[in-house]
């Protein structure tokens, strides 16, 4: 036997794919369920609220009801601009889409992290470790 052939053949090295993105596309990996599921109620939202625009845009009486609220609320609810298309959309969408995004639970991978979290907390606690004797 030779020596070539009893040595082990050299591994070659595994080629590393890199890109210049790396923590972004990690994250739209993982996440590209709610990357879809998002995309999908913004463009439901977005088909439910801007059609109506075209029947407010030219209603007096729609005015009218904006110029009687008090200014504060009117401000607060981004309405000054309501009779306009960027306005409208403004007021609507992306308001309704700030609350929604305050107001939504986290993912359920969020939900299995943090408890993956609190039973390695819980389980790393001094009195799970077991007495000596």
């Amino acid at each position: 036997m030779t020596a070539a052939a009893a040595r082990p053949a050299a591994e070659e090295p595994e080629l590393v794919r890199r890109t210049a993105l790396p923590i972004f596309t990690k994250s739209l990996v993982d996440g590209w369920r709610s990357l879809v599921g998002w995309s999908v109620g913004f463009t439901a939202a977005l088909s439910l609220y801007l059609p109506i625009f075209p029947s407010m845009s030219g209603n007096s009486q729609m005015q009218d009801l904006i110029d009687s609220l008090p200014t504060e609320l009117t401000r607060t609810l981004n309405y000054q601009h309501i009779d306009t298309g960027a306005g409208y959309t403004q007021s609507t969408f992306f308001g309704l889409m700030g609350f929604l995004l305050s107001a939504s639970p986290p993912s359920a991978g969020e939900r299995q992290r943090s408890a993956a979290t609190r039973n390695q907390a819980s389980w790393n606690s001094p009195s799970r470790t077991p007495s000596p004797g």
